[in-house]
């Protein structure tokens, strides 16, 4: 069961969705490019999440667990990597 989304968009030969789902233990990624939904690559540890992007794509999500908030970045190619934000 889902407990909580997040979802960016960007404009790249077309639109790029990105929705980031926990079960309230782990947050998966689910990408469209335009021809059908698809399993992404990212999957960490987080109860709650977050996220944003801008073309490129530059991509930020947001993990929360255990009240520690962990950021995780992808820039253009990837590949996902932990960012410099805590909290």
């Amino acid at each position: 069961m889902v407990s909580n989304t997040a979802a960016v968009t960007w404009q790249q030969n077309g639109i790029r969705v990105r929705v980031y789902a926990t079960d309230g233990v782990t947050v998966t990624e689910r990408c469209w490019d335009g021809s059908g939904w698809y399993t992404g690559a990212f999957k960490q540890t987080g109860q709650t999440v977050s996220a944003t992007a801008q073309p490129g794509p530059i991509i930020r999500v947001y993990c929360v667990n255990a009240g520690v908030t962990t950021e995780y970045c992808w820039d253009n190619n990837g590949p996902w990597y932990k960012g410099a934000y805590t909290a």
